[in-house]
C-alpha cells in the first residue's frame, strides 16, 4: 500500500497553483519598476545602486494587457545585457527593497508613523501652548 506524497490531498494544488501567481505577480511588478527606472534615465539608476555608462538602449515594448512572459523576458535579457551580471542583481535587489519598504508603508495603520521624513516629524514633540508635567500651574 502506497502512501500520499507530501503534496497529495484535498486542496494541496491550490498552494502551489497560488505561491506560482504571487510570484508571477511579483516578477511583473519588478519588471515594470525596473522600465519605468529605465525610461528615466541614467540617474535614476544610479540612485538605485547601478553605474549606467553612457546612454541606455532601448527597451523593447512592454505588453499590453495581461502578463507576458516574453515580453518579460526580453525586457530582462535587454538589461541584463546593458548592465551585465553584477548590475542586473544590483538593480533587481534596489527594486525588491524598494517594492518591499512601500509595501510596509501602505500596510501600516493610518495613525502610525512612517518611515522617513515624515516618521521623524511625528516623533518630535509638537508645542501646544499647555505647560509641561514640571512648569509651574499660571497664575490668576
Amino acid at each position: 500500500m502506497s502512501r500520499p506524497g507530501p503534496g497529495a490531498g484535498p486542496g494541496s494544488g491550490s498552494r502551489s497553483a497560488r505561491g506560482d501567481e504571487g510570484a508571477a505577480r511579483l516578477r511583473s511588478r519588478l519588471v515594470a519598476l525596473a522600465r519605468q527606472a529605465w525610461a528615466r534615465g541614467p540617474r535614476r539608476l544610479e540612485r538605485l545602486g547601478v553605474e549606467a555608462d553612457g546612454p541606455l538602449p532601448a527597451l523593447p515594448a512592454a505588453p499590453a494587457g495581461d502578463a507576458d512572459p516574453d515580453g518579460e523576458r526580453a525586457a530582462l535579457e535587454a538589461i541584463r545585457a546593458a548592465l551585465g551580471d553584477d548590475g542586473f542583481v544590483t538593480l533587481f535587489e534596489a527594486l525588491r527593497r524598494d517594492l518591499a519598504r512601500r509595501l510596509v508603508e501602505r500596510r501600516a495603520p493610518a495613525g502610525e508613523a512612517r518611515t522617513g521624513e515624515a516618521s521623524d516629524r511625528a516623533r518630535r514633540p509638537r508645542a501646544t501652548g499647555a505647560p509641561h508635567a514640571g512648569a509651574a500651574a499660571p497664575r490668576p
